[in-house]
């Protein structure tokens, strides 16, 4: 008579509940390590920085401050002043966001930009601080004088192309970490896409208050910050790269 079911060796079935004994194991060695054992998500975020040092806050803050949130926050801001302040109808302010959007397009070239021409000694930190820097003058510059639709499609494409900026060059250090530390490289993804949500829903609950009470324009210039979040720990090489002379000095002119 035929035996219902799958039938499983004894011995695979001892191996099997090992292998999860020795997973459990693992769990709980890498929460005490963390120092938290009761709180996971403490652990978890302590993981990473071992794994990622201070590129961890840096991404993170890249992600939901800048892009996210500042993302949205900016289209919302500038959106009531095409309407409220420019007068523009639906279509035309339809036009102008969408050529504004072009520098998202072209990331690949942006890439291809810093890998080709080093700035300073570096691939991605001088051009993560210029693009960051160039942010909020821009943000200043609607904030402080009164622009036409031309100026304000052009400060938003301006824009558009320093978080887009920001945004490859965070993307390129995550992946040739991720390299290094494979078994973090999820979790690290992970993090990053949660600072995303975090800082889109920030932003929703915010934005239209801000605009409500202090205006279209001043809202644009507070969104500066959201720029400057990111500069300062760049300027405090946060973001793990060695500077290329120091990469030549290392090198003996006897072995070129």
């Amino acid at each position: 008579m035929p035996q219902e079911g799958p039938v499983l060796l004894g011995r695979a079935q001892i191996e099997n509940e090992d292998m999860d004994v020795e997973k459990n194991e693992a769990k709980e060695i890498a929460i005490q390590k963390g120092g938290c054992a009761r709180l996971p998500v403490v652990a978890w975020f302590q993981m990473l920085y071992r794994a990622f040092g201070l590129f961890v806050p840096l991404a993170l803050l890249s992600y939901g401050i800048q892009q996210s949130f500042g993302k949205t926050y900016q289209i919302f801001a500038c959106k009531y002043y095409m309407m409220n302040d420019l007068e523009l109808d639906g279509v035309t302010m339809g036009r102008l966001m969408a050529a504004a959007k072009v520098p998202w397009n072209i990331k690949p070239l942006l890439g291809m930009l810093s890998d080709t021409f080093p700035l300073g000694g570096y691939h991605r930190t001088s051009y993560l601080v210029l693009a960051c820097s160039l942010s909020i003058l821009l943000h200043s510059w609607i904030g402080l004088s009164a622009v036409s639709s031309l100026g304000l499609v052009a400060f938003m494409t301006c824009v558009n192309f320093t978080m887009a900026f920001s945004d490859v060059l965070v993307d390129a250090t995550s992946a040739i970490l991720a390299k290094d530390h494979p078994s973090e490289a999820c979790d690290l993804q992970v993090a990053l896409r949660i600072s995303e949500a975090v800082g889109g829903i920030m932003a929703g609950a915010v934005k239209g208050s801000v605009v409500a009470h202090f205006g279209a324009r001043n809202a644009i210039l507070s969104n500066g910050l959201s720029a400057l979040t990111v500069l300062f720990p760049a300027l405090r090489g946060w973001l793990p790269e060695e500077r290329l002379k120091e990469k030549l000095g290392a090198v003996e002119p006897g072995n070129c």
